[in-house]
């Protein structure tokens, strides 16, 4: 198991992202290994938001929606990871990271994943399991 990221997502979407052709590989590692992929709900509201800015609305809508309802993909609440994300944001202001992996980062400690598929460095920063 291990948490989906939005930098793998748009590396794994995007031919002209420098990590392209390494995400499709370590995707398909990740699918033959029958690896669940973990997204919580902030990280498609990121990905939906960054997808219609780019590439409009309704190609946005179309990937939410195959994301969402892939058996290998399991949606996660991300409301309850609120409180200790802020805590993580508020306690480390040098450290460069933003609301949204702080996110993560608590889920990801919630639900005891160690591995996240991303080309985020700050995964790595918190001590977490970079699979990209």
């Amino acid at each position: 198991m291990a948490v989906y990221d939005t930098s793998a997502w748009i590396a794994l979407h995007e031919p002209r992202d420098s990590n392209h052709k390494a995400a499709k590989a370590r995707l398909e590692g990740l699918m033959a290994a029958q690896d669940v992929l973990v997204v919580g709900w902030h990280t498609l509201v990121e990905l939906a938001d960054g997808l219609a800015r780019h590439y409009g609305q309704k190609r946005a809508a179309l990937e939410l929606e195959r994301l969402v309802s892939s058996p290998r993909v399991r949606i996660e609440p991300s409301e309850g990871h609120v409180g200790p994300a802020r805590e993580l944001f508020k306690a480390r202001p040098n450290w460069g990271v933003d609301l949204s992996d702080c996110l993560s980062f608590a889920l990801m400690r919630a639900r005891s994943i160690s591995r996240v598929f991303t080309y985020d460095d700050d995964f790595r920063k918190a001590g977490f399991q970079v699979e990209g």
